[in-house]
């Protein structure tokens, strides 16, 4: 699932990636996923973390929530709107799903 964040605290930059609580895949992905993102766009690195979120802890899936950046930190907000920037958002969450997927067990 994939989402811009917001705060009150218009300094928040920054990827943050989710993932299922207790689930060790839906950890690795995101790991894969946020170091493939902001490799690929530049991005602060906000890190991964388990979330409590229903899209994620509601399904029997590996499950990872991307929060691509900050809707209320205008600089931020302002990448946020760039084709390209989105494009290299894209394509770093999707290398890092290949990433997970090419795992060797």
């Amino acid at each position: 699932s994939v989402h811009c964040g917001y705060s009150d605290n218009s300094s928040l930059t920054g990827a943050v990636s989710h993932y299922k609580a207790d689930s060790k895949e839906s950890a690795y992905l995101a790991e894969n996923i946020q170091a493939a993102l902001v490799k690929e766009n530049g991005a602060l690195d906000g890190g991964f973390a388990e979330g409590d979120y229903t899209i994620v802890s509601d399904t029997e899936m590996p499950a990872v929530l991307v929060e691509t950046g900050y809707l209320s930190n205008s600089q931020e907000a302002a990448k946020l709107a760039d084709d390209a920037y989105q494009n290299d958002t894209a394509k770093g969450i999707a290398k890092g799903i290949i990433l997970s997927l090419n795992r060797e067990n």
